[in-house]
């Protein structure tokens, strides 16, 4: 709910972007320190885990039941390194995702691309549609038809910029996290929503950065024509 009243009342989309990560870490740190303050015994300084572990296994040496919270916290324990690693693991997924599609790209594009060097490389593709996006990757570029100069003239550059954007800001890593959140924990709201709202945060950052650039009356004309000649 904050994030929503924060993207329509056009907070600066990067603050909003810095509030999802901070009550993401948040619901983590606050759900681990509960689980530890809850479980942890005061009398024995031992790490949180190991005592749950020795409680239990020397409760069934001794043929008997462990005691029901330290049991249960070690359960809870369980389950948070559990969610944890299904992020990781969603993370490392998207990672292997970006390698193969950026791998793929260039080895398409070195055929038919006209490469055009800076900070990221801009690949030209001889096609009359208005088309642009960007690649993640080392390194990262930008992909663009000629329709884009063709039919926009000055406000193309409102477009490069536009992509540009999304790769200085990683927003492209920023969003295969919220996926990994939101597969790992849909349960919670924040998590089963955030590819939403990172998506919509990422795109009005870049939307700011280009009429930073470029002055906001570029940004529109350009998105408008864009969408009016099918471009994406």
């Amino acid at each position: 709910a904050v994030l929503n009243r924060m993207l329509h009342r056009r907070v600066d989309p990067q603050l909003v972007l810095m509030t999802w990560g901070a009550l993401v870490a948040t619901t983590f740190i606050t759900v681990t320190a509960a689980l530890t303050i809850a479980v942890l015994p005061a009398h024995d300084p031992a790490p949180l885990l190991v005592q749950l572990l020795h409680h239990c296994w020397t409760a069934l040496q001794h043929g008997s039941a462990p005691q029901v919270h330290l049991a249960a916290g070690l359960l809870l324990l369980t389950a948070v390194a559990g969610l944890s690693s299904r992020v990781s693991i969603g993370l490392l997924r998207h990672a292997r995702h970006q390698r193969r599609e950026h791998r793929r790209h260039l080895e398409l594009l070195r055929i038919a691309a006209r490469p055009e060097s800076g900070a990221f490389p801009i690949m030209w593709l001889p096609h009359p549609e208005p088309m642009a996006y960007s690649v993640a990757g080392t390194p990262g570029f930008v992909v663009a038809t000629d329709g884009v100069r063709d039919h926009l003239g000055a406000d193309a550059a409102a477009v490069l910029e536009h992509e540009r954007a999304h790769l200085r800001g990683r927003h492209h890593l920023l969003v295969g996290l919220a996926e990994a959140l939101s597969r790992s924990a849909s349960w919670i709201p924040l998590m089963r929503r955030s590819p939403e709202l990172v998506r919509t945060a990422v795109e009005l950052a870049a939307d700011r950065s280009a009429a930073h650039q470029h002055g906001p009356s570029a940004v529109r004309s350009a998105l408008l024509r864009m969408t009016g000649g099918g471009g994406g």
